[in-house]
């Protein structure tokens, strides 16, 4: 059985070089969730293909890839919405989003 990789992680991973352990998805207005010396690459949605862009305010629509303790993290600023005009399967719902990713552990905050 061959793996296709989402065009998004391929990107992530190429650029960030990293697979990271654990995922978080932040709710709005929420972004500061690093300490600035712990982030490693930050990478806007634009960036990536085929990832939903969020026009939600507060919703910052970008990746930051950091470090919390000896954990690889990344970060979703902003997802998509349903009522933004993405389909279901697009949108943040259930993590989808970051699912490209393949984390072991995601987390919504």
């Amino acid at each position: 059985r061959k793996f296709i990789m989402h065009p998004s992680s391929k990107v992530f991973l190429e650029t960030t070089n990293t697979q990271p352990e654990i995922a978080v998805i932040l709710g709005s207005g929420l972004t500061n969730f690093f300490e600035p010396q712990n982030i490693i690459k930050e990478i806007p949605y634009t960036d990536l293909p085929d990832f939903p862009q969020p026009t939600v305010k507060g919703h910052a629509g970008k990746l930051v890839l950091g470090n919390i303790a000896d954990k690889k993290v990344v970060c979703m600023y902003g997802r998509s919405h349903i009522y933004e005009g993405h389909k279901p399967k697009e949108s943040g719902s259930k993590s989808s989003n970051v699912d490209v990713l393949i984390c072991p552990l995601t987390l919504h905050i």
